[in-house]
């Protein structure tokens, strides 16, 4: 998850109270993930359609979210206890009526805003929908016949669709070079983050979205 989340459930929740005073954040889009939990459907006793609550829930955090109509039909299918989501969230202030007067829209005070949900994947498809290439930060210093070996076994081990660049980074002479692989593409895994992160070095994902 903390891969691919921009934003923490506490974050979006600070930014949501954030702009009841700071209009610059209205209709901001933010990404957040975590797990589905007290799912409850229910039928509105005025109109007689279904609707659901639930909570997301990630390592810190938790918000409420609610669907009706359009919303409901549209994600309702993501809405399981438990189900890891990703999802694309907008700031927007809180539509009790249609201002009566002129007055009414040139109030400046405090305005109530929630997290609109503007579309839902599931967390484990997120990298092949969202995540474009991959770049291995390699300190110049690390490099050496087994490393290389051991890399390129890895990288031929998982073969995939994401383009793959490895930024050669020599610290003493403040060079940094970056290459980009004609002959290899990955499949972003656990088993690569690992191989990675075992030998110390950092990597960054390019996203396909302006996170």
């Amino acid at each position: 998850m903390e891969n691919f989340v921009a934003t923490t459930l506490a974050d979006a929740q600070q930014l949501v109270a954030d702009a009841s005073t700071d209009t610059s954040l209205h209709r901001k889009e933010i990404y957040i993930a975590g797990l589905v939990s007290s799912v409850a459907k229910k039928v509105s006793q005025k109109s007689g359609k279904p609707w659901v609550s639930f909570s997301l829930e990630d390592f810190g955090s938790s918000l409420n979210f609610s669907l009706f109509g359009r919303d409901y039909e549209n994600f309702m299918q993501f809405i399981e206890n438990g189900q890891a989501l990703f999802i694309k969230c907008a700031i927007m202030p809180r539509v009790y009526g249609k201002p009566q007067d002129e007055e009414a829209k040139e109030n400046t005070g405090p305005v109530e805003c929630d997290l609109k949900i503007r579309k839902i994947t599931l967390l484990a498809n997120t990298k092949e929908e969202f995540i474009k290439s991959f770049t291995i930060n390699l300190p110049v210093t690390k490099v050496d016949k087994e490393f290389r070996t051991d890399l390129i076994k890895m990288l031929k081990a998982n073969k995939g669709k994401k383009a793959l660049s490895i930024k050669a980074l020599d610290y003493q002479n403040q060079i940094a070079v970056e290459f980009f692989s004609r002959k290899y593409k990955i499949d972003i895994n656990t088993e690569l983050i690992e191989f990675i992160e075992h030998h110390n070095l950092e990597y960054a994902l390019e996203s396909q979205i302006a996170l």
